[in-house]
């Protein structure tokens, strides 16, 4: 009978757990821009498509004109403001060596996320160097409700990576969107 009990008490507690893990939100991406400042780079041009209900595909392409410098760095951050709030939040500030950021496993949650998409979809090599005249593309990277945590609040958000090579900004890419109400 005991055991029956804690067996019952076990099951009701998967269901409450699963059901506080439902997201209460769509995504909607608004806008995805690129931008290169740079003759470094010889083309860098991107796109979104929506492929259902909180779900898009990203491709993007960059070509270079000579080999990314070992001292090259990303800087990615990721902004929200709450709907009912006037003010955005920081949620992620990262700045990283790309040599380091290529060879290196990530330990921030977001940011593994986001670095795990971008193997899995891209031809990005695994170390150093970043090759000149060499398409690298990103084909169908999943941006869903699911990369983001349930628990999120309905918000606007932008999410932005800059590209530095010498300390000169050489490329911004931007994802502008939102979490709207299911």
């Amino acid at each position: 009978m005991s055991k029956n009990i804690i067996l019952l008490l076990l099951v009701i507690q998967l269901l409450i757990t699963t059901e506080t893990a439902r997201r209460h939100f769509n995504l909607v991406l608004n806008n995805v821009s690129c931008d290169s400042f740079s003759g470094l780079v010889k083309r860098f041009d991107c796109d979104f498509k929506k492929l259902a209900t909180s779900r898009y595909a990203l491709n993007a392409n960059f070509l270079l004109e000579h080999d990314l410098n070992r001292n090259a760095e990303i800087h990615a951050l990721v902004f929200f403001t709450p709907t009912k709030a006037k003010r955005s939040v920081k949620l992620m500030d990262i700045k990283l060596n790309v040599c380091t950021m290529l060879t290196t496993a990530m330990s921030i949650p977001l940011a593994r996320v986001i670095l795990e998409e971008a193997r899995r979809t891209s031809n990005l090599p695994y170390e150093c160097p970043v090759k000149e005249n060499f398409l690298y593309s990103f084909n169908n990277y999943s941006i869903n409700a699911e990369t983001l945590p349930p628990y999120v609040p309905l918000m606007k958000f932008n999410f932005s990576i800059f590209a530095y090579d010498n300390q000169k900004l050489i490329t911004k890419f931007i994802v502008e969107g939102n979490t709207v109400t299911r």
